[in-house]
């Protein structure tokens, strides 16, 4: 919400999670009720929807200026020898790989752009794992 604040008028929000995109639009509209904001509901663990995504950026909106980067899954919280090597998976695709196809798709767009604003890309990781007599 502090890029609303300090002035940021067009938006595109994404999230595989359909209400919380809602909720987000709801909270940026209370910022300022007169935002532009895109939303789309999608898999960033897929190449081609990132892709398809950021085109729908420049198309929406002439161009990306700023992106930031914050989802990721914190996965079911098990010690390392109790998990399955699939849920281990799933964290890595969604905490690392589709970051890295967002932060990719990103920069390009930008570097055609010639210009590159400013770049947040925060990668969130949240792991509590218990180990009961061990700490």
């Amino acid at each position: 919400m502090q890029f609303i604040k300090d002035g940021c008028t067009r938006l595109l929000v994404t999230d595989i999670v359909e209400r919380t995109l809602h909720e987000t639009v709801e909270l940026a509209k209370e910022v300022n009720s007169t935002i532009q904001i895109e939303v789309v509901v999608g898999d960033l663990t897929s190449e081609e929807f990132v892709e398809e995504l950021l085109s729908e950026v420049v198309k929406s909106f002439g161009g990306l200026n700023y992106a930031v980067n914050a989802a990721g899954i914190s996965g079911k919280s098990l010690a390392t020898d109790e998990m399955e090597f699939e849920e281990y998976r799933v964290v890595q695709r969604t905490n690392m790989e589709a970051l890295w196809f967002c932060e990719r798709a990103e920069i390009r767009v930008m570097l055609e752009q010639d210009l590159v604003d400013g770049y947040v890309s925060i990668n969130f990781i949240v792991n509590s794992i218990v180990f009961g007599d061990l700490l």
